[in-house]
């Protein structure tokens, strides 16, 4: 069965923490990130055709697992677990629910047709035709309340919505170009077990990491059994933080009847419908707000505050992290305008950072120069529900929000209306946005 083939190879391939983490998550699904040489990989890839053919005959697969992570350094400090329940059948039926200490946060389904997305936790959902997912279940990474949970769902659920392709010569393609691949045998908990070991080095925002990761087969099912990822980031020889992450998969059941009703949700009276072109439109949300009053704290600790920009002329903010790749192409834009004199003096940036661990900033502002005000605030996105990156707003002389952008686009759309928008500042033009 072609989608249930799809299921865990696909999403060993798709999430950055697992061991065959080697496809990008997104639109650009299809890049290879690593390169190399591999060694002994024409065991793991026997290891990866046997996990095929296990679960080609599946009519249905259901399985309980625990996410755990901890971090430390520039990563920031602090562990947690997440449970996750999820249940695929035939015709792209799936749901993905995640809970923490018994307690459900978020999930979300499809019946083939319908996608479905909630926060228990926010009493909010909402549902919407499988054709039109273009926000790429941004819902639940928002309206989590914390991005770890929407993050675990969209790892997980993300599989279910992209295009059928061929993952196990994709898995092969990918081996060939890694740095280590290497296989062993094993015991697991109680389960002799077909093991993957696999190494990398990659960017990790301004500093370089190295990924350590492995993934248990069970020998006799030829299914996950663990997973775990191990990274390292360093700066000049220094060690500036771990981050451990493992799954550790419970139960695992194929081929058992999955009643029909699990795959759509009867929301609580109470829970707030929330439409999916409100949510597209969540940074235009801001437009007309007075946000004169924010305040952040720069890199080196300093408050600073729109008013005493905005006073002066138009404030461009732009909600960043280092490892952003659109965010650094929206910089790298935003550096080059600010070369011109006459850019500096119509509009002042703010560059608010949403990274965890301020550190992290500092670090990528050393190797990487901004030119304009950059603060750090890891609440930034959450605190206004906003959930993509980068988001920007144009901010009037008068405090106001006039214009919002979210992501960044190709061919130079951005820096158009930016144009745009502040020649109708400067005529004064837009009396109310």
């Amino acid at each position: 069965m072609h989608s249930m083939k799809r299921f865990l190879l696909r999403r060993m391939t798709k999430r950055p923490f697992v061991l065959l983490a080697v496809i990008a998550m997104g639109p650009q699904s299809n890049r290879l990130l690593v390169a190399g040489s591999a060694v002994g990989d024409s065991n793991a890839r026997a290891v990866i055709d046997g996990a095929a053919r296990a679960l080609e005959g599946c009519t249905t697969l259901s399985f309980r697992a625990r996410y755990h992570w901890s971090t430390t350094g520039v990563l920031g400090g602090g562990d947690g677990a997440l449970d996750v329940e999820a249940h695929m059948a035939r015709g792209g039926k799936f749901r993905v629910a995640v809970a923490r200490a018994g307690e459900e946060l978020a999930g979300v389904c499809c019946d083939g047709a319908q996608l479905t997305e909630w926060s228990a936790e926010k009493k909010a959902w909402t549902r919407y035709p499988l054709a039109d997912r273009s926000h790429g279940l941004r819902f639940v990474q928002s309206a989590a309340g914390e991005p770890k949970v929407g993050q675990a769902l969209a790892r997980f659920a993300s599989t279910w919505l992209d295009p059928p392709s061929c993952f196990t010569e994709a898995f092969k393609d990918a081996m060939q170009k890694a740095q280590r691949v290497m296989t062993r045998k094993a015991i697991v908990g109680d389960k002799a077990c077909d093991i993957i070991e696999f190494r990398k080095r990659r960017p990790y925002g301004a500093l370089q990491a190295r990924e350590e990761a492995s993934v248990a087969f069970g020998a006799d099912t030829g299914l996950p059994v663990f997973e775990e990822t191990i990274v390292r980031v360093k700066g000049l020889m220094v060690s500036m933080g771990e981050e451990t992450r493992s799954i550790d998969y419970q139960t695992v059941t194929i081929n058992v009847r999955i009643q029909p009703d699990t795959f759509t949700l009867a929301p609580p009276g109470d829970w707030e419908f929330i439409a999916l072109e409100r949510f597209r439109t969540e940074s235009e949300r801001l437009i007309g707000q007075y946000v004169a009053d924010w305040e952040f704290r720069s890199i080196d600790g300093e408050k600073v505050s729109i008013r005493e920009f905005s006073s002066q002329r138009p404030v461009l903010l732009i909600a960043w992290a280092t490892w952003c790749t659109p965010c650094k192409l929206e910089l790298a834009a935003l550096r080059e305008c600010y070369q011109s004199a006459e850019f500096r003096r119509r509009v002042h940036v703010v560059a608010v950072s949403a990274d965890r661990a301020a550190e992290m900033v500092k670090v990528f502002v050393r190797q990487v120069p901004l030119p304009f005000t950059v603060v750090h605030d890891p609440e930034f996105l959450a605190r206004h529900g906003l959930s993509a990156l980068p988001t920007t707003l144009l901010i009037s002389k008068r405090g106001q929000v006039v214009r919002a952008w979210g992501g960044w686009p190709e061919g130079g759309e951005r820096q158009r209306d930016l144009v745009v928008a502040l020649a109708e500042l400067e005529a004064d033009t837009v009396s109310k946005p």
